[in-house]
């Protein structure tokens, strides 16, 4: 807090980050008025690790195992995509949040296709 600083510091630098600081608190809070819950969906998307298959399965809750025909399971994980978004859709009009719901509707997108990508 700016009222705690010592002496020996910038205190440009050090209102700036307080600032900073301050700036993520009124946003996170106004995530989650707008919905606790779609704020919890976005926080596991956001963490999710959609670049190996068992992380974008385990995202979209789809099947993780290695596949040549990835037609059926990729339908699957586009539906769990949209159905995952839909959880997050209270979140699209929030100012606060606009930065974020776009990362997790890439994050999403990024775990269908890691999904669809067939390996052995």
């Amino acid at each position: 807090h700016p009222d705690k600083r010592s002496e020996a510091i910038d205190v440009e630098a050090y209102n700036k980050a307080f600032s900073r600081l301050e700036s993520a608190k009124e946003q996170a809070e106004a995530i989650l008025a707008a919905d606790g819950d779609a704020c919890r969906e976005l926080y596991k998307v956001l963490r999710a690790e959609v670049h190996t298959r068992e992380g974008a399965a385990e995202l979209l809750g789809v099947d993780k195992a290695a596949a040549w025909d990835t037609e059926v399971v990729a339908e699957e994980a586009e539906k769990a995509c949209r159905w995952q978004m839909k959880r997050l859709e209270k979140l699209e009009g929030v100012a606060a949040a606009a930065r974020e719901y776009a990362l997790a509707k890439a994050t999403c997108s990024e775990a269908v296709e890691t999904i669809r990508r067939p390996c052995s």
